[in-house]
Order: structure tokens, then sequence, then C-alpha cells
């Protein structure tokens, strides 16, 4: 027994059927069609072929026939040959029209058959898909359906590991400074800065740039991503590595992890976060890849800074003093600079140039520089200058004075010499000698590699120094 649906959709189908045979029906009458013009003209053809046979015996039985030895008269060879160009001409065009309509005739042929199949396929097509696919199903449904293919997981990504690590120990830092306004007949102005720090201690140490800090600020606000917030002191500046250190009065905060930044490599994670343009993007992360590997660039003020890190993580106003970090969360960098207005290339100070201060600061409260003792400059810039090609060294440190009683005094350095290498790390400027002695304790022995008289000599010295002068 059928219901009322299925009723319904066998009229449907009867109906369609005869709607089918109908088609049919005047697709096989037109293949008749073609059938019979085919037939028609190969009998015309056959009829051509046998006029011209009837008239070749009609002229050779004709009574005024005179032939000459060779069976033929002038007049009716000249007859002959006329009825002879005249009948192929006929015939070749004949022969023509013969191959122009099979042509066609098999064009048609063609075209039935197509439209025989698009027929059956209107017909069939929905009764297929209603029958298999479902009648409120569409074609485009179906192949989204069978294209697209999610997949969820519930594990964090890199970025979002970090965020979750780090975010908690970077901060922000508000500065205040009076400053004498030169148009305004000696008047003081109020002015202020922002950038951002690291926490690297639990009681309240923050590393930073020194550039962030300024010269003598009048109050120095510290925000942390709990958005509470403290006031600071300075404890340590130096604006030759354009690093600082400042304490606020708190406990418990979530210091970084230091990463040993000599292992970084060019391809590796970069993650930046701090505030750029402001405390209203606080704890901004950007992710990249460390581009480049002991970069120089020169500041705004003229100094130079060398061995810096290359990124192209963002890097905008308010992240120096930020945190340069990889995969693991580890700090690798103090990010300090971007490349003036181009995009993806920012800078950072590697981790173990401020790792040495850091752990003197948290273990003595206070940093002791290691003093070399000397007056000197960049070899190429002496050269330059001097236009002295004596010699032969191509980079280093030239010594221009040795002060006395100094390490450097004690160790046999002298002015002229050019120091190449302190321990195994080259020095190719005043800077990066300032950045290598930065990694060294007081008290502690070392050596010092020279080109004197350009000859190569490596002494021995016990580093020495003195209280940083803030």
């Amino acid at each position: 027994m059928t219901n009322r649906n299925d009723d319904e959709f066998l009229r449907w189908l009867r109906d369609n059927e005869s709607e089918e045979n109908s088609e049919i029906e005047k697709i096989e009458d037109l293949h008749n069609d073609i059938i019979e013009n085919e037939e028609k003209i190969e009998s015309d053809e056959d009829k051509y072929e046998y006029d011209l046979k009837f008239e070749d015996e009609k002229f050779a039985d004709d009574p005024t026939n005179n032939s000459k030895e060779d069976g033929h008269s002038e007049y009716s060879y000249e007859r002959n040959n006329d009825y002879i160009n005249r009948v192929y001409v006929d015939k070749d065009y004949v022969d023509e029209q013969i191959a122009k309509n099979k042509s066609r005739f098999s064009a048609l042929k063609i075209l039935a058959l197509i439209l025989t199949g698009a027929i059956l396929g209107s017909f069939l097509g929905p009764i297929v898909q209603s029958k298999f696919i479902g009648p409120n199903t569409t074609r485009s449904n179906i192949t989204s359906q069978e294209t697209i293919n999610i997949n969820s997981s519930d594990e964090p990504n890199i970025e979002n590991a970090v965020a979750k690590k780090a975010i908690p120990s970077v901060v922000g830092i508000h500065t205040s400074f009076i400053q004498s306004n030169p148009f305004m007949f000696g008047m003081e102005k109020k002015a202020e800065g922002i950038g951002s720090g690291v926490i690297v201690s639990e009681d309240g140490y923050i590393l930073t740039n020194a550039h962030v800090i300024g010269n003598n600020p009048e109050k120095i606000s510290v925000l942390f991503s709990d958005n509470t917030s403290a006031e600071a002191e300075i404890v340590y500046k130096n604006t030759n590595l354009d690093l600082a250190v400042i304490k606020v009065n708190k406990t418990g905060l979530p210091a970084i992890e230091f990463a040993d930044s000599s292992k970084v490599q060019i391809g590796d994670k970069a993650i930046a976060i701090g505030n750029p343009l402001g405390f209203n993007l606080q704890s901004t992360l950007t992710s990249g890849y460390i581009s480049g590997l002991d970069r120089s660039i020169t500041m705004q003020d003229g100094t130079t800074m060398t061995s810096l890190m290359q990124t192209d993580a963002s890097i905008n106003s308010g992240n120096s003093g930020g945190a340069l970090l990889n995969s693991n969360g580890q700090l690798i960098g103090i990010n300090t600079a971007k490349a003036g207005s181009t995009d993806g290339i920012g800078f950072a100070i590697p981790s173990n140039t401020s790792k040495n201060i850091v752990d003197q600061i948290i273990e003595k409260g206070s940093f002791s520089q290691v003093v070399l003792g000397i007056n000197g400059i960049d070899l190429d810039l002496y050269k330059q200058y001097t236009k002295n090609r004596s010699i032969e060294a191509s980079k280093g440190v030239y010594i221009a004075e040795v002060l006395k009683n100094s390490s450097a005094e004690k160790a046999g350095l002298k002015a002229g010499d050019v120091i190449t290498h302190i321990d195994d790390v080259e020095v190719d400027s005043m800077n990066k000698l300032q950045q290598t002695l930065i990694t060294k304790r007081v008290g502690e022995n070392g050596k010092i590699k020279i080109i004197r008289d350009n000859k190569e000599l490596t002494l021995d010295i016990i580093y020495e120094g003195q209280q940083a002068n803030i």
C-alpha cells in the first residue's frame, strides 16, 4: 500500500515519462528525415550517372554521325566534346552539393544525439536527486559539505603560551621632566615620556633603556599588567649601552626568565611585548623572527650601538625597554630602537649584555663596572682622521692614552696599541669593547690581544673597576 505522497510521485513520474516519450519521438522523426534526404541525394547521383550513359549511347547511334578513320567526324568530335564538358561540369556541381549535404546532415546527427541526452538528463536528474539525495538539499550545500573540513584544537600556539608566561613580567614606564623653554625667556615646562620595562627580580628591580628614563626625571611611575602602579628610583644607567635599572618598593613580582643570547640564530622565533604608542595599547604582543645579528646603528644623539639583534617583530615608539623573547618565553633582548620609518626592522640589546649588570645589582644592590683605564677610538675612524696608513690591522680600538695605575697600565698596554680581542671576543669598536667589559667582574682574570708595531701580542690582565656613575 502506498501513501498519498507515493501516489503523487507515481503520477508525476508517469507525466514526465509521457513528456519524455514525446520528445524522443520528435528526435526519431528528425533522424528519419535525415535518412530520407541522404537516400534522395544518392538517388540523384545515380540518375546523373544514368543520364550520362544514355547520352553516350544516343550519340553512338546517331545516323548523322559520319566517322573518319578514328570513328568521329570533325563535327561530331566538337559536339561530343562540348556535351562531355557540359555533363562533367554539372556532375562536379552535383558532387559538391552531395558533399555539403552529407556534412550538414552529419552535424544534424550529432546535434540530435546531444539534444536527446540533454532531454533525458533534465527528466532523470531531479528523479535521481530526490531519490538518493533528498528533495530539500541543494547542489552547493552538498559541495560545501564534501570539501570543507575545519579542525579545531584546544592546544595553545607559541604566541599564546609566551603571552601567558611573559606579559605579567612586562611593565609600562611613565617619566615626567621639568625642562627650560628657550622660547619663553627661561621659563620651565613639563615634559613626559612613555616606555616599557622588564621585571628581573621579585623584589622590584626592573630593566629598561637609558633613553626611557631620560635625564634627571622628576618622577618615574611604573604600571603593572594588573593595572596597579608604583613609583620607582634609578639604580643604574649607562647611556652608551642604553641600559638602565630602576627599583620599585614591591615584592612577590613575576620575574622574567633569562636566555643565553649567544645561542640565538637568524631565523629563530622572536616575540616582542611592550606598550607601543602609550598605555592605551599596554602589553601588546608582536611576533616575528630574528632577521640579523651583530648589527650596528647610529642613534639620534650620534652614539653608535653595536652587537644588536635585528628582528622583524613590530617595534614602535613605547616598545623601548620592553622584552624580546624566544619561543620558550625567555628574555633574549631588550627592545631599543626602530630603523627610521621602515617597517619590519627593529633592534634589541642582547640579554647577555645586561645579565651581569642585573645579577650584580640583585646580589649587591649596585653594579661595579670594570674600567680598563684607556682613552681610545675606533681604528677605522682614527685612520680616517689622521690619514695614518702604517697600521696594518683593519679593525679594533686604537689606544690614544693609558691612564696611570689602571688595569690597562698594569697589564702592559701602551699608547699606539690596537686592541683586537678581549678574551675570545673580537673587538672592532669602543662600543663593542664596553659591551664586552660589562660582562666581566671586578677582580676577574682575563687576556687581551693587541697589535703593536704590526705584530700580534697577548697580555694577561686583572680587571679592576669603580662604582658606576649615575
